[in-house]
């Protein structure tokens, strides 16, 4: 297999924008996610993978809570804050503490506290199982990241909270 051809493919794929944070307040980091699924309903279990050496992985293990927030389409500096390697903190005005103080990021699509299960090796990254204690939603357009460029939905979408 051709790496770049298969980095090319990959690429293609339209995908949501997450930052998975973690933290005591001025401390909250942050890391931006373009895999951030959810898995089951029943129970209720979401997924995420970061690079292996990701620093943000490496401070946090099975049984602790993470928040993750989707960004809305006017979150895109934050989004490119979080994949930046040597980042500093969050600015706390940028965080909400949720169910059990969880820190996510505030103003997103969604939101939501995990308790991580378990983690899984594959390739270059480490595949993270959790299962989710608490989700929102605020009904705002979503980022999404095509092609190796943050990018926006095409058509309007419906303002409002849609739960």
């Amino acid at each position: 297999m051709n790496p770049t051809m298969l980095r090319d493919a990959l690429a293609r794929m339209a995908a949501s924008v997450a930052v998975l944070t973690s933290g005591e307040p001025g401390h909250v980091r942050g890391v931006t996610l373009t895999s951030f699924v959810g898995l089951s309903l029943s129970p209720p279990l979401a997924a995420f993978a970061c690079h292996a050496g990701s620093r943000m992985l490496a401070g946090i293990a099975p049984g602790d809570l993470v928040g993750v927030a989707i960004l809305s389409e006017r979150q895109e500096v934050i989004a490119q804050r979080c994949a930046t390697p040597g980042r500093g903190p969050l600015p706390d005005s940028l965080v909400t503490r949720g169910e059990y103080g969880v820190p996510y990021l505030s103003h997103g699509v969604a939101h939501f506290v995990l308790r991580l299960a378990s983690r899984h090796h594959a390739g270059d990254h480490v595949l993270v199982i959790a299962e989710i204690l608490d989700a929102g939603s605020s009904g705002m357009a979503p980022l999404l990241y095509h092609h190796r460029e943050y990018r926006r939905l095409a058509v309007g979408w419906p303002q409002g909270d849609a739960a």
